[in-house]
């Protein structure tokens, strides 16, 4: 293991941390990371993102293009509640985070109604950009 960090200097763990600060800090523009129609392809649309991830980015860049999201984990709601709130359409789309997805939230959906569902997909490991890419591809089908 400290064959790992052999080679890091001083200098560069404080440039690593500052670099680190520095994008804490500064705020990201989403704006450019979708088509110019984004905003009125999203607008309005809830949008379910269930994870136990730090959401503020990806509540601020869904927020950005005017979608109303509903980050929710498993912790924090019941597993009944979140399955309720997908299985009855009061969002328009789910994103299915597999960094906050639990064993017993994929057992309350099932694989089967995940699989037959267009407006849920199950998501490996993305950025908020990726994840801004995915709700505007299906909102503009």
């Amino acid at each position: 293991m400290t064959d790992l960090f052999y080679d890091v200097t001083p200098s560069q763990l404080q440039r690593q941390h500052t670099q680190q600060l520095h994008r804490r800090r500064s705020h990201f523009d989403f704006s450019k990371v979708l088509p110019a129609d984004a905003v009125d392809v999203c607008r309005g649309k809830r949008v379910m993102v269930v994870t136990w991830q730090r959401a503020q980015t990806l509540n601020q860049a869904l927020r950005a293009f005017r979608m109303e999201p509903v980050i929710v984990n498993d912790h924090e709601k019941s597993i009944g509640w979140i399955s309720q709130q997908i299985r009855s359409n009061q969002v328009d789309f789910t994103l299915l985070l597999s960094e906050g997805l639990s064993h017993s939230m994929l057992g309350a959906l099932g694989k089967t109604f995940i699989n037959q569902s267009p407006d849920i997909q199950l998501v490996y490991n993305e950025s908020p950009e990726e994840l801004l890419r995915r709700c505007y591809a299906y909102f503009k089908r």
